[in-house]
C-alpha cells in the first residue's frame, strides 16, 4: 500500500495541528494555588500548593504529596493503584481520581481569578 500525496499532506497537517494545541493549551495553563479533596463527590478538604507535606486523606485509604507547587498520590489502598500512576498535576483544571476510593483531588485557582 502507497501513500498518495495527499495522504502525506493530511498526516503532516495533523501533526501541526495537534502540536499547535498542545503549545496554546501549555500557554494559557495557569498554576494552579489550591488543590481541593473531593471524597464521595462532596469537597472535604483544601491545600495551598505553597506548603510542602505529607497528607493521608479519606480515613488513611490514600496518601497524599504535595511539593514545590505539585501535587501527587504518593500511597492508596486500592487494587490497581491508578492514582499513583496518573503522576503529578499543577496546572488549574487538572485531576487526579482513585476511584476505588472515591477520592478526586482537583487543583484550583485563585479566587475570583478567570480561567481562560
Amino acid at each position: 500500500m502507497k501513500f498518495k500525496k495527499a495522504d502525506l499532506i493530511l498526516v503532516a497537517f495533523l501533526l501541526i495541528a495537534t502540536a499547535l494545541s498542545f503549545i496554546l493549551i501549555r500557554a494559557n495553563s495557569t498554576d494552579g494555588a489550591y488543590v481541593t479533596v473531593w471524597v464521595e463527590g462532596a469537597p472535604t478538604q483544601k491545600y495551598r500548593l505553597s506548603k510542602n507535606g505529607t497528607y493521608v486523606l479519606n480515613g488513611g485509604t490514600n496518601t497524599m504529596v504535595i511539593q514545590d507547587g505539585k501535587v501527587h498520590m504518593e500511597d492508596a489502598d486500592c487494587p490497581d493503584k491508578l492514582c499513583i500512576h496518573m503522576g503529578t498535576i499543577s496546572y488549574t483544571g487538572q485531576a487526579i481520581i482513585c476511584l476505588p476510593n472515591k477520592l478526586v483531588l482537583t487543583i484550583e485557582g485563585v479566587p475570583g481569578e478567570t480561567d481562560l
